[in-house]
């Protein structure tokens, strides 16, 4: 028992990561992924060691996510709430720039495109450890993938799509010369 808790405890920051990916709001997502390894801990005699505790148990993050919004029956969450903390090393200001537009962008996307691509990207899940999480065929996982990148190819690339409030979302090449005629 105290193994399995230490190795759930090492996975704590992966789940608290995607949790507050999930919930957007630090306080949900500290009691979603409390919840999360309860049930784990409940549940102990089915996971199985030959298998990825990562994955299992942020499938239960996120069944316990969908359950809790079920029974709820919320239909939108804040998106205003403190955002998912990036992996940071100091960037540059125009990599803290496109940083900012990448965070924005996905913001814009489906939840189920953010979600796809959280889990295949950023946690970098396998794509059948995803489909499992998900409840979808593996099939599933790569359309909307590539559905997901495409959109957020697209929100990036279009400057009607930017929040024009921010003057750092403008590139140089955008910008109009006043004095060319």
């Amino acid at each position: 028992m105290a193994e399995f808790a230490d190795q759930i405890e090492l996975e704590l920051p992966h789940l608290r990561r995607y949790a507050r990916f999930l919930e957007r709001d630090v306080g949900r997502a500290d009691d979603l992924v409390h919840d999360a390894v309860v049930r784990a801990l409940r549940f102990r005699d089915r996971f199985r060691p030959d298998t990825n505790l990562r994955a299992w148990l942020i499938t239960i993050v996120h069944n316990v996510f969908v359950n809790q919004v079920r029974s709820v029956s919320r239909n939108m969450r804040s998106l205003d709430s403190e955002q998912v903390p990036l992996p940071h090393s100091n960037p540059s200001q125009e990599v803290a720039v496109l940083v900012d537009e990448v965070s924005h962008a996905m913001l814009r996307l489906s939840l189920e495109h953010r979600e796809i691509i959280w889990l295949c990207c950023v946690e970098e899940l396998p794509y059948a450890e995803v489909a499992d999480t998900l409840e979808i065929a593996v099939g599933t996982v790569r359309s909307r993938l590539n559905r997901a990148r495409a959109q957020l190819r697209r929100l990036m690339t279009d400057s009607n799509l930017r929040p024009e409030s921010d003057f750092l979302f403008s590139r140089p090449s955008a910008q109009k010369n006043p004095t060319a005629a």
